[in-house]
């Protein structure tokens, strides 16, 4: 019986589309590129996913391997990202639903330590029953250690929880722990239709 929800948080709760994000900075085509490919989507992001570099260590190491002509769109960008990470339209509707039916819901994401910050963009995180960030458990998705330590400190079992997350891996080593897991793809009422799915009788036996 599923009596646990479990949420990633980018693309699930928040839109985390990097060349949207960057619109809001700049609309020049090359200085998009940059961003997605040398700020968004490189060693530094994760290394603060991981907790194992401050923000100011993550702006310093981006600008010494850049083009100077950056620089100052780097800081920017990295300094007031957070402001257009916004909800994906919705989720926060479908959560509440399912909250007020007794379900449990948490959150399992790769984040640095500035989701205290951003976390007030999605009224979402409030109804959170327990939140485990990456950040500071210094381990990422899909590292199985992650998920076994969501368990472990909110007393979970595994084949009690469904998981939601947009990236297949995460969902596989979930599904190898024994957790329930769905690829979530954004569309209208997808959180309650597996949910509905799941608790039918006899299925996923």
């Amino acid at each position: 019986m599923i009596k646990n929800l479990i949420f990633d948080m980018g693309n699930v709760v928040l839109d985390y589309t990097p060349r949207r994000i960057a619109s809001f900075f700049t609309q020049d085509p090359e200085e998009l590129d940059f961003l997605c490919s040398e700020v968004f989507s490189n060693k530094e992001w994760l290394l603060l996913d991981r907790g194992v570099i401050t923000e100011e260590e993550a702006i310093e190491s981006i600008l010494s391997r850049t083009p100077v002509k950056y620089h100052e769109l780097c800081k920017r960008v990295m300094g007031g990202w957070e402001d257009y990470f916004l909800p994906v339209d919705g989720t926060y509707e479908q959560l509440i639903s399912l909250k007020e039916r007794g379900f449990k819901l948490y959150m399992l994401t790769n984040a640095s330590l500035k989701i205290h910050k951003y976390r007030q963009n999605s009224p979402a995180f409030d109804l959170m029953d327990g939140i485990v960030v990456s950040s500071e458990e210094h381990l990422l998705k899909p590292e199985p250690g992650i998920y076994l330590r969501l368990l472990e400190k909110f007393g979970l079992n595994a084949d009690e929880c469904l998981f939601f997350d947009d990236v297949e891996i995460n969902v596989e080593t979930a599904e190898k722990l024994g957790i329930h897991g769905h690829v979530f793809k954004k569309e209208p009422d997808e959180i309650v239709k597996t949910v509905e799915e799941y608790i039918k009788p006899d299925s996923h036996e």
